[in-house]
């Protein structure tokens, strides 16, 4: 608990506690994955619940990735595998967490500005929403922004598509899927992986 505590924000252990103490469950601090920033694996046999999350994250982003995992956990005990993984079940059991935590000031203003306009509908991973990564400074450390690479370049986003990055059309780029060919517009802030070349 103590390596825990402290990569997340001050004041987040009871929290943590409160939605996790009924359950069977081990919390791992991960290596950085690019692929993503946290995951839920079910107890399984004589294994416990597993929750890990990537040690490179700041603490307020560190903090909202285990609540989404923890939410995973809370859902599959009451419904396993009979609804979707990011369903309405577990939008509902995110938002609750969320909303806890906002409401105990574990956040900053900024990034709790940015929770309370997306708690109506929230994404299935916080890199998908320009403005709270914006605000917890996510993208310095493991992504590039679109508008930060090169017109004509090709890059890949964190769902492995890849793309030829176009014209700014306003917010967002015109780019080429590399799998079918068609038009995509992308947010220019949108985290991209730049690719070495492309055909």
């Amino acid at each position: 608990m103590q390596k825990l505590q402290a990569k997340l924000p001050e004041g987040s252990i009871p929290l943590i506690l409160e939605s996790t103490e009924a359950y069977d469950l081990e919390i791992r601090i991960s290596r950085s994955r690019k692929s993503k920033l946290g995951d839920f694996r079910p107890k399984h046999k004589e294994l416990p619940h597993r929750i890990s999350v990537n040690t490179d994250l700041g603490k307020e982003a560190f903090l909202i990735t285990l609540l989404h995992e923890i939410a995973h956990m809370h859902i599959w005990e009451t419904f396993q595998r009979r609804v979707k993984p990011h369903g309405n079940e577990w939008k509902q059991a995110f938002i609750k967490l969320l909303q806890v935590a906002t409401e105990r000031n574990l956040f900053s203003i900024e990034v709790s500005i940015e929770l309370l306009r997306i708690l109506k509908n929230p994404t299935t991973s916080i890199l998908s929403n320009a403005n709270l990564c914006l605000a917890l400074g996510i993208w310095q450390n493991e992504f590039s922004s679109l508008c930060d690479i090169p017109s004509g370049s090709a890059f890949s986003l964190e769902n492995k598509r890849k793309f030829v990055k176009g014209d700014l059309r306003r917010t967002r780029y015109a780019c080429r899927s590399l799998s079918d060919g068609k038009l995509y517009l992308i947010h220019k802030l949108t985290p991209v992986i730049l690719e070495d070349e492309h055909e």
